[in-house]
């Protein structure tokens, strides 16, 4: 708890800094780019392009769905898409900031937290395309929708913890990387990114529910569309919260028993 007290502390007195290195990582990513941030939008909609041809049209998914197909695909793709690229960066995040590691004044376990809200600013870019779709479809706003902030931010909070576990093995251990995307590709197949949860055999459905971002998923489209509050499943809360909790305390320990090694593998 001392440790955990002290990070949040050690935050707030460099928020500064932690605003420069993400303004830097989010720039660093499109200042070659003659069309910026556009790629942040442009890969994930070219893949929902595929999938909604291939499911939406060619398998007839989503035939019997009260709201647009399309629809349904791309709120569970953005989940998807900021956790993949964010786990992806914050694996890479102290090998990335390298040149950092012996500044006396860098706390370094606040750089996974640089790549979480990098991923934010990505995913709030990808969530406007979103919502445009949602109201060209006559999908308007209303209360409910203000729940996905609430969505957003326990992902995000489940990210640090996972990102200081696998920023800080990753320093010893490069091939971290490859088994990540990997695990971020099974965990996209077994999330209802494009097949609908209701027509799952009952007695599979618990073991589905075990995936965490099954809860962030369906948290998108209860506000978007099924009008649920997120306190309306007590199991899932408990299930998903906890395992955040699990995540930040171990991935912290983790990060703390071997942030001192750091600078002789880099």
């Amino acid at each position: 708890m001392k440790n955990a007290i002290n990070f949040v502390r050690h935050i707030i007195e460099n928020r500064y800094l932690l605003f420069q290195l993400t303004k830097r990582n989010v720039t660093a990513q499109y200042k070659r780019s003659k069309l910026g941030m556009f790629w942040s939008l442009a890969e994930p909609l070219a893949f929902m392009g595929i999938l909604y041809v291939v499911f939406g049209i060619g398998l007839r998914g989503g035939r019997n769905m009260d709201i647009p197909f399309i629809c349904y695909l791309i709120t569970g793709l953005a989940v998807i898409q900021f956790f993949s690229q964010t786990l992806s960066a914050g694996t890479n995040a102290i090998r990335s900031h390298a040149f950092l590691i012996n500044k006396v004044h860098v706390r370094l376990s606040i750089l996974p937290l640089v790549s979480v809200l990098s991923g934010i600013v990505d995913h709030i870019i990808f969530l406007t395309a979103v919502i445009v779709i949602l109201l060209v479809h006559h999908i308007f706003p209303d209360i409910y929708w203000l729940q996905v902030l609430y969505y957003q931010i326990a992902l995000s909070l489940f990210l640090v913890g996972l990102t200081l576990f696998t920023a800080s093995v990753g320093v010893f251990f490069p091939d971290l990387q490859s088994i990540v995307r990997i695990v971020s590709r099974m965990l996209f197949y077994g999330s209802p990114i494009f097949w609908d949860f209701s027509m799952i055999p009952e007695r599979l459905q618990f073991w589905l529910k075990l995936n965490p971002l099954f809860y962030i998923v369906m948290g998108y489209r209860n506000a978007f569309f099924y009008k649920v509050n997120f306190w309306e499943d007590p199991f899932l809360i408990g299930y998903f919260w906890s395992w955040t909790i699990f995540m930040i305390l171990f991935g912290g320990f983790v990060f703390s028993r071997l942030k001192n090694q750091f600078a002789d593998y880099l």
